[in-house]
Formats: structure tokens, C-alpha cells, sequence
């Protein structure tokens, strides 16, 4: 398993990573019981959203021993800086931790930055002055907005959805912009039905970019076994791989 640091936060994570926010009250048991083969497997990073937060309350009860070793990211929406760290202790109590190894401000018009009016991003640089947030991130399906808050540098971590249709200019300067800026790229919306009928090829096509963090989205037990797998071991990029890819993309 290969695994990136998150842009200047002291936090290394797995280069796969799994959404688990799709993972809703029926289907704990099955989320609980794929715990020791994400474990197994190197996965260690996983993220959901703040409306559908059992799958990470899950996960951190099953590996409660193994604190250290796994990161929980979450994305907030809000506006105000007050009930932003409010948010945040109640997701801390959630998972039974004294931290959050990611932050995540989303749904937003404008980026917050260091010292503005709106006080959102102040708020987690202060928490993270306290550790209670190793790195702290912005989420957005903007371009320009993705763009404003790479080039402030103050974000560890951008995520973007980026899947195989793609305009692959906008990604690309967006992946250059992080590398850059030392800011995380995290790939959202990068899976969805249609195309889980070729994992092997899209697990192939997420291994040409070295320096981004898929973020996988299922809760089928053996789609997230070939995602595992295939991650670990992409097919070869070769003419029949660009076949089956234009094929996917014709889906």
C-alpha cells in the first residue's frame, strides 16, 4: 500500500481511502465485518460527510484499539464560526477521539482564508494549534473555487471530483496547483454504478496520477474487495486498457 502525507499536516494516510458516509443504519453490520479487510489490506483512511456519519462511528468503535494507526476525515457545512467548533467536539465525542486527522469545510460560495471576516478558517487553524484537527481541508465541485483555495496555501487538503469523464485540463492544473502549493489532491466522485462493472480499469486509471488520493464510494462487499486488490495491483496500461477505458466512458 502506498501512502501520501496530507499537504504540511503531520499526518500520513493510505493512498486508497474509502467514503463511508453510503453506509447508512442497516448496513453497520456489513461495514463492521470489512474493518479487518480494510485493516488488512493497508486502507486507513476514511472519510464521510456530516449527514451520514454512522459509517465513520462504526469504524472508530472497531478500531478503537488501533486509534493511532487509522484517520477519520470529515466535511462540515457552515457559516458560522461559533457552531463550526461546536460541530467539531460533537464529531471528536462521536468517534471517541481527542482528534480529527481531517477537516473539511464544504458547500460554500467562498473560500475562507487566514484572518478573514468570516472567522470559519481561524477556527480550525485554532483547533489544530490544539490538536484537535491534524489537517484541515476544502471541498468543492468549483473549479475556480478549488482554485482560490489551493493558491492561498492554507488548505492541506482540496477535494475535487475528478472520474473518468473528466475535463482532464481542469484536473490536471488543479493536481499541478497542489503539488505547488503542498496541498493534497483527494479525488471525490471518482465511482458509481455504472462504472463498478470494471473496477480492474478504473483502479488502473486512478494509478497514472501518483500524487492524488481516490476516494472510493461503495458498500458492496465484493466490489470493495476488487477495489483493494486492484489498487494494489492496476492492470497494465496498454492498448486494451485505453479500449475497455473509451468503452467505460461510453457508459
Amino acid at each position: 500500500m502506498e501512502f501520501i502525507t496530507l499537504g504540511n499536516a503531520n499526518c500520513i494516510v493510505s493512498r486508497t481511502a474509502f467514503d463511508v458516509s453510503c453506509f447508512i443504519q442497516e448496513d453497520l453490520k456489513v461495514l463492521a465485518d470489512l474493518s479487518d479487510v480494510f485493516y488488512e489490506g493497508g486502507t486507513n483512511f476514511f472519510i464521510c460527510d456530516e449527514e451520514n456519519e454512522l459509517g465513520l462511528k462504526t469504524l472508530s468503535y472497531c478500531f478503537h484499539e488501533k486509534r493511532r494507526d487509522v484517520h477519520y476525515g470529515i466535511s462540515l457545512c457552515e457559516k458560522n464560526p461559533v457552531v463550526l467548533e461546536s460541530k467539531i467536539e460533537q464529531k471528536l465525542e462521536l468517534i471517541n477521539s481527542d482528534y480529527l486527522d481531517l477537516v473539511a469545510l464544504e458547500k460554500l460560495s467562498f473560500v475562507p482564508s487566514k484572518g478573514s471576516s468570516d472567522a470559519l478558517f481561524d477556527v480550525l487553524l485554532q483547533m489544530q494549534r490544539k490538536e484537535k484537527i491534524k489537517a484541515i481541508g476544502f471541498k468543492t465541485d468549483n473549479f475556480d473555487l478549488a482554485k482560490t483555495a489551493v493558491l492561498y496555501k492554507n488548505y492541506d487538503v482540496l477535494l475535487y471530483p475528478f472520474d473518468i469523464n473528466s475535463d482532464i485540463n481542469k484536473i490536471s492544473e488543479l493536481i499541478k496547483l497542489c503539488e505547488e502549493n503542498e496541498c493534497t489532491f483527494v479525488a471525490t466522485n471518482v465511482l458509481n454504478e455504472k462504472l463498478s462493472t470494471n473496477i480492474p480499469v478504473i483502479c488502473g486509471f486512478y494509478s497514472q496520477f501518483e500524487d492524488i488520493i481516490p476516494v472510493w464510494n461503495s458498500k458492496k462487499v465484493d466490489t470493495i474487495k476488487q477495489i483493494l486488490y486492484f489498487s494494489e495491483t492496476p492492470p497494465q496500461i496498454d492498448a486494451q486498457f485505453e479500449a475497455d477505458l473509451q468503452k467505460l466512458k461510453m457508459l
